[in-house]
This record gives structure tokens, C-alpha cells and sequence, in this order.
């Protein structure tokens, strides 16, 4: 199965690379550990039980929506652990 959308950019070639590809690479970069982290942390492994280019992306935004979801409750906990000592 071939993808047309798939570019691989050589190490020899970098000076061609448009401005918008390189930031594209820098954030896709960013976001990679996040997401390693977030499977060996709560023990999901890597094994991605969802079928094809549709799973693969509900993997991405159950991973995203995870990590969100605990950076609000970590704020939350903070925002009513300090209302609380202040009383």
C-alpha cells in the first residue's frame, strides 16, 4: 500500500525544505516524546489496538485528550488547594 501524501526528505537535501515543512517537522518533533511519555507513564505500551490511518489518528486524539484532560485536573487541584489554605 503506497501513500502519495508521504515526502521523505533526504539529510543531503534539508536546504530545500520550505520554511512551513521545517515548522511542520519541528512540531511534529514536540509532540513525539509527549506521546511516548504518555504511553509508558500510564502503562499503555505501544501497541495500538485501532485498525489503519483512522486508528491511528483516534490513538493520537485519545492520547491528546488524556494528556489535556490531566493538565486542567492538575490546575483545578491547584486552583482549590491554595483557596483552601488561604481560608
Amino acid at each position: 500500500m503506497k501513500d502519495e501524501n508521504i515526502e521523505i526528505i533526504l539529510a543531503h537535501k534539508k536546504q530545500e525544505i520550505t520554511p512551513a515543512k521545517r515548522k511542520h517537522q519541528k512540531r511534529r518533533s514536540a509532540i513525539e516524546p509527549i506521546i511516548g511519555h504518555c504511553k509508558n507513564d500510564r502503562k499503555i505500551g505501544s501497541r495500538n489496538w485501532l485498525r489503519g490511518k483512522t486508528g491511528d489518528q483516534i490513538n493520537a486524539l485519545a492520547m491528546a485528550t488524556g494528556f489535556n484532560l490531566r493538565k486542567i485536573l492538575r490546575w483545578t487541584f491547584l486552583r482549590l488547594l491554595t483557596r483552601w489554605l488561604t481560608v
